[in-house]
């Protein structure tokens, strides 16, 4: 895939040309995300990762998602567990965006913290079985993550969601540049430029997900060992 055919085909080559320094960073985020897609579609190893941390992901969202709605409970005792197991959450912040490692730490303790002073309860809110399989995928990635394979690609790629957290504050930087060229200087051809480039990402990442499966490249992980039976 040819990053600047793109570029040219949504018609923004000459707003590329024009703020140049700030298209550069872009560009190399744009590079850098793609070859981390590459590396982590065309890996068992990252295959299993994505898995796990996408499951562990799922786990750990169930879990906030049932206890909010049980902050309306109407027994008391209920309304209470979720209201101190809520506060544990809360102190801790959403770990699901953070890279790799310090999201598999921070949920090693928040678990710790769940089974040591919050274990009734989770019996009584029927959490066990979520926090159970959040324990068991969060070590299987931490297991997994030590595996010396992976040392050589992190030095030189991050992993694919944040590589495309950097793409995207790239891209909203040059779409925060032409809303200021709009309003201060009164350039309203940049309107539909910024469409365009709204619409950039999402054609960006649909063609190199297009190319990988055309290339049939298939996962092997198998994941049904680690889903949740509740």
């Amino acid at each position: 895939m040819n990053i600047d055919e793109i570029l040219k085909s949504t018609g923004i080559i000459p707003l590329q040309e024009t703020f140049e320094p700030e298209f550069l960073p872009f560009k190399d985020a744009l590079k850098t995300e793609l070859a981390s897609f590459k590396i982590e579609k065309e890996s068992f190893l990252f295959n299993e990762l994505a898995n796990l941390d996408t499951f562990r992901n799922r786990m750990y969202n169930g879990i906030v998602t049932i206890l909010k709605g049980k902050l309306c409970h109407y027994d008391d005792n209920r309304l209470q567990s979720s209201q101190r197991l809520m506060l544990l959450f809360d102190k801790y912040g959403n770990p699901t965006m953070l890279p790799y490692n310090e999201e598999t730490a921070v949920l090693l303790s928040l678990v710790a913290d769940l089974e040591s002073k919050l274990f009734d309860d989770i019996a009584l809110l029927n959490l066990t079985k979520w926090v159970s399989n959040l324990k068991k995928a969060n070590l299987s990635f931490d297991k997994l993550m030590s595996d010396h394979r992976f040392e050589y690609l992190e030095k030189e790629y991050p992993p694919l969601r944040i590589a495309k957290l950097a793409t995207d504050s790239a891209h909203a930087r040059i779409v925060d540049l032409l809303q200021a060229q709009i309003l201060i200087n009164g350039k309203s051809q940049y309107s539909q430029t910024i469409v365009l480039l709204q619409s950039f990402l999402v054609h960006f990442r649909k063609e190199y997900s297009i190319e990988f499966k055309e290339k049939n490249t298939k996962s092997h992980f198998n994941g049904a060992s680690i889903v949740p039976s509740v």
